[in-house]
């Protein structure tokens, strides 16, 4: 099953990115971005911080890498990640 990273800014526009393996995708202060299914449902998986940027981790052992999601600026907007919540968390 295929799994894609979708971004949205701030302005509106998105981007859709499927997550295959050495793919460095660079973000920016005030973007969502959201992590899917091929049938756009919502999917989690491990995230680690390395330096300034944040690495993913499907499933399928593929790593992605948001470039630049904690910017050097404290003053910047924050880039968020939408997550599932599992049924039964509270």
């Amino acid at each position: 099953m295929k799994n894609f990273i979708l971004i949205k800014s701030p302005n509106g526009s998105e981007s859709r990115h499927e997550a295959t393996q050495n793919l460095d995708l660079p973000v920016l202060p005030g973007d969502e971005v959201s992590l899917v299914d091929e049938n756009g449902n919502p999917i989690s998986v491990g995230m680690r911080p390395d330096d300034e940027d944040l690495i993913l981790k499907f499933s399928e052992e593929t790593e992605v890498v948001l470039v630049n999601f904690y910017p050097q600026n404290n003053e910047a907007e924050p880039i968020t990640i939408a997550l599932p919540v599992r049924e039964g968390d509270d």
